[in-house]
């Protein structure tokens, strides 16, 4: 680990928001200890390194990664190609821009970025070359780079598992998907700040998807209040209608018409407030009808 890319990056950081060394010591620590810092002369300790975090509004294991990796803002930033890749479904794209890090000599000498690869690599090659098996062994590898024990999981080995999960929901795999789905919700219950606010959403969403499929609307309903509630408590809009509109399926399929009919009309209006025109506006048959049992859609 080299430590003194951190007090390099500090440096960064706070010459990039206009932050002088004493505002950015106020409370922390001494200027002339943040001087030390910046120049590599002294290491700082942890609860020291948190609280600059904070005030240069990164997470903390920035740092870490920052120490740990080489070249990591290269990393950071295909890293944020292939995540708008994956969102938008650009399987083909995410092959090509695999392909082409390959061969990139960090591939072989950085753990986490090799993860990286070889999950998005998974991706193409369930969704592109249809070979689900291999697939599916490949999102397990890329968690085994990483993963020490079976206790605790990061971040990123939760997002592999989370698409290991989706993955086996469009097998139909319903047995080996519910072990999953206990073992990645065990994991996102236990992490108390999540740098990607948007996992915890993505995690219960894709767990009451699940669950309707297998017809368990009450599992289903709860996993939706969740996500819901925390969607809410952390401001975010994120799945929002999508969460909605399954909690109106849930009902519909409840027979409970009263129910259905509010959840598809607060579907409907999250739809168009985000202007999502490919998204499914939720049919007036829905919310005239809601009370009709339909069979489930994908």
């Amino acid at each position: 680990m080299d430590f003194s890319k951190i007090g390099k990056e500090i440096y960064f950081l706070r010459k990039a928001i206009g932050m002088s060394q004493k505002e950015l010591a106020a409370g922390i620590c001494s200027q002339a200890q943040v001087s030390k810092i910046e120049k590599g002369d002294v290491y700082p300790y942890a609860p020291t390194l948190y609280l600059i975090a904070q005030r240069l509004g990164v997470d903390v294991s920035y740092f870490f990664n920052i120490a740990t990796t080489s070249n990591y803002h290269y990393v950071l930033e295909v890293e944020s190609q292939l995540t708008a890749l994956r969102r938008e479904e650009k399987y083909k794209e995410i092959q090509k821009l695999v392909q082409t890090e390959k061969k990139n000599p960090l591939y072989k000498t950085t753990p986490s970025y090799q993860q990286l690869l070889i999950w998005h690599d998974a991706i193409g090659l369930f969704n592109i070359a249809q070979k689900q098996k291999e697939a599916i062994a490949m999102l397990d590898q890329a968690i085994s780079l990483t993963s020490f024990t079976s206790k605790t999981m990061t971040e990123r080995e939760m997002e592999i598992l989370n698409t290991k999960c989706v993955f086996l929901l469009e097998l139909e795999d319903y047995k080996q998907l519910a072990q999953q789905h206990q073992t990645i919700i065990q994991h996102l219950e236990r992490v108390p700040n999540l740098t990607d606010k948007t996992l915890k959403t993505r995690i219960y969403f894709n767990c009451a998807k699940a669950k309707f499929k297998l017809e368990n609307h009450h599992d289903s309903i709860q996993l939706c209040h969740k996500a819901i509630q925390w969607c809410l408590s952390a401001y975010s809009l994120y799945l929002l209608p999508e969460l909605h509109y399954l909690m109106g399926q849930n009902y519909n399929c409840l027979n409970d018409s009263y129910q259905a009919a509010s959840y598809f009309k607060k579907a409907r209006d999250y739809f168009e407030l985000l202007g999502k025109g490919g998204c499914r506006i939720i049919p007036e048959k829905d919310l005239e009808n809601s009370g009709r049992k339909e069979q489930p859609g994908r």
